[in-house]
């Protein structure tokens, strides 16, 4: 019998055979210094997302957060008697059992957890569903961000997981009826071959651009700093080359004056090629749970069967179509600015058209 290593060096040896994953260098346990690592230290040890930042290893081929699925895909299993949070029918999909921290404690309990952590207490059942779906897309392009800034001390990430083999609460980004949950949405954004990432802290933003193509780019970066109602306090905008498959942090932003007066912040980076605009980011230094959002008037206007013009009369934040019409869009999960119009294309359609259901964090 032949193993793997010695069939490899004996019919390619300008290959190299890696055994397993996680591991590092030499088949030995990961240590984030080469190889890969599974990170779960996010989900499975009550980290805060800033985590995935720190310490980052060369390849985090495995990490991830729960969700619900829509409410159309829970629905094709549930009855409306069935849908508490912890609802026993709820308990049996929810197969992840973290007796380990205290029993009984599961996968939901957790999805609670990293909740509370960023967002106000969900009303009811549907606003616990929604808000999970938002934290698990803030929670994976937080992970993605950190991962690719970081290059080239992390060249590589992958997330767990993509798809659902029965109707459930899982870490999946499409759920068990091929709907796209917002997070799937957020990770195609995040993964954008060229990217800008706004990162704050308490006085500063942080701009950086990552490419992952093998040539240089030529790019204009626009910014601009808005207070809620959409006022421009600040802007500016610069050419730079981005080079072959380089992560650069291409401007530091001091708002300290700003702040003196106004926490209601947004800073919103757009990278351009020529006119075009190839990836957008949005920044905020107030958290989530601290931001006190208007209700907004949300509208969807069909320019046709292929396209939508989407707004908001006020700030939304985590404005997501639903999928249950059977549609797929060229963009999902964005943040609008007051009277900002969106089109979204619609790439894939059921043969009944109806303008879908929209949401947004600002409905809590």
């Amino acid at each position: 019998m032949i193993y793997f290593p010695s069939a490899v060096k004996k019919y390619d040896n300008q290959i190299s055979y890696w055994s397993s994953s996680p591991s590092s260098y030499g088949d030995t346990i990961p240590d984030r210094k080469s190889g890969d690592e599974h990170d779960w230290s996010v989900w499975f040890s009550f980290k805060p997302f800033k985590k995935y930042g720190i310490n980052t290893a060369p390849f985090v081929s495995e990490y991830g957060m729960q969700s619900f699925p829509e409410m159309a895909c829970i629905n094709s299993f549930a009855e409306s008697s069935d849908t508490g949070i912890y609802a026993p029918l709820m308990m049996h999909r929810q197969r992840i059992q973290m007796n380990w921290i205290k029993p009984g404690y599961n996968g939901t309990n957790n999805m609670e957890y990293y909740i509370n952590m960023y967002f106000k207490k969900p009303k009811g059942f549907n606003d616990f569903v929604n808000t999970s779906m938002i934290m698990h897309a803030y929670g994976l392009s937080n992970a993605i961000m950190y991962h690719r800034i970081n290059k080239p001390n992390c060249m590589g990430s992958l997330f767990w997981q993509i798809d659902d083999c029965w109707p459930t609460m899982s870490w999946s980004t499409v759920d068990y009826q091929g709907q796209w949950k917002p997070s799937h949405y957020a990770v195609k954004k995040a993964f954008q071959p060229i990217a800008v990432f706004v990162v704050c802290d308490s006085l500063m933003a942080r701009i950086y651009a990552v490419s992952d193509i093998k040539k240089d780019s030529s790019l204009n970066l626009n910014w601009k700093l808005y207070n809620f109602d959409a006022s421009i306090l600040r802007q500016d905008s610069l050419k730079f080359i981005l080079k072959a498959g380089a992560s650069v942090l291409v401007s530091e932003i001091n708002i300290q004056a700003e702040l003196k007066n106004l926490r209601n912040l947004i800073l919103r980076a757009q990278l351009k090629n020529n006119t075009s605009i190839i990836s957008e980011s949005d920044g905020l230094w107030l958290t989530f749970i601290d931001l006190t959002l208007e209700v907004p008037k949300l509208k969807v206007t069909a320019i046709n069967k292929k396209k939508y013009s989407i707004s908001s009369d006020k700030l939304a934040l985590f404005v997501f179509l639903s999928e249950a019409n059977g549609q797929r869009y060229s963009d999902n999960c964005i943040n609008l600015l007051p009277n900002e119009h969106k089109i979204i294309e619609v790439l894939h359609s059921s043969n009944n058209f109806e303008i879908p259901q929209i949401h947004c964090l600002n409905e809590r």
